[in-house]
């Protein structure tokens, strides 16, 4: 993300893993295993990008296609929601007096649900982490944090019900309070037509079929796309199923891509 100036490098410095350690930290303790290997500085313009994956869903498997030209990605804005009351003992607490903290929860998000229907299915709405505290079944929780993912091709959608989250989630509180805080945003990609007309290209040149598609996902060719000519192109999974142990892909498959890169490149590089 420094490379293409989506976000400075001291902006990325003190995001923090799950187990507490700084991108900063992670990143230094890094480049000290690496320091017998040349460093080249970031700020050059590169002719053009391509990228390889699994295509993290089922069409292609579905409609038996070797490979996915992909033609752009969809925009994503990420949040986490804090909602705050007061812990209270479960057994002893009368219902009327208490922060009744899950179930302001439990509205919030029926109503972000709402927010986001979408008789076209092409809206992407998941809430991911939900963690609580205190997290034992004898007390009324103090603290729920949870995470959205939100995901449209659309940069109007991704606006205007993006800028409605904080909105509609204080509207859902009854008797807690609640935070709102935006983590991630990424607008939609339209890739420039000169790496997916070459991968089309040399797909048809290995005699594979393919077909155009855009993806929900994001990958580093999104962010590239702001400095050069981008493309992704993408090979069956089994069932479309990612960030799974059962993920896969055959080995054929992976052939298949490897064969269109080089045919790909090649074109690129008289481009």
């Amino acid at each position: 993300m420094s490379f293409t100036k989506a976000e400075p490098m001291e902006a990325l410095n003190d995001i923090r893993v799950a187990d507490g350690i700084r991108c900063a930290d992670a990143l230094a303790e890094q480049l000290a295993i690496e320091s017998d290997l040349p460093r080249h500085p970031l700020g050059f313009t590169p002719h053009a990008y391509v990228e390889g994956h699994i295509e993290q869903g089922p069409r292609l498997e579905t409609e038996g296609k070797d490979i996915g030209v992909v033609t752009g990605s969809q925009g994503c804005r990420w949040f986490t929601v804090t909602v705050e009351g007061r812990t209270d003992h479960a057994g002893t607490k009368p219902l009327r007096q208490r922060n009744a903290l899950v179930e302001d929860v439990i509205r919030v998000i029926q109503a972000l649900n709402a927010l986001m229907h979408d008789p076209d299915d092409m809206l992407r709405f998941t809430v991911g982490s939900f963690r609580v505290q205190a997290d034992t079944s004898n007390s009324v929780a103090r603290e729920v944090v949870f995470t959205i993912d939100f995901r449209h091709p659309d940069a109007k959608v991704l606006r205007d019900r993006g800028e409605a989250v904080a909105e509609t989630v204080a509207r859902a509180m009854t008797t807690c309070t609640a935070r709102v805080h935006e983590r991630f945003h990424a607008g939609p990609a339209d890739f420039a037509p000169l790496v997916p007309d070459v991968a089309e290209q040399a797909a048809r040149d290995v005699a594979l079929s393919a077909i155009r598609m855009p993806w929900r996902a994001f990958h580093d060719a999104q962010f590239l796309s702001r400095l050069c000519p981008t493309g992704m192109m993408f090979i069956p999974c089994s069932g479309g199923v990612s960030h799974h142990p059962a993920e896969y892909a055959t080995l054929k498959a992976c052939a298949n891509v490897a064969r269109v890169f080089a045919r790909e490149l090649c074109y690129l590089a008289q481009a």
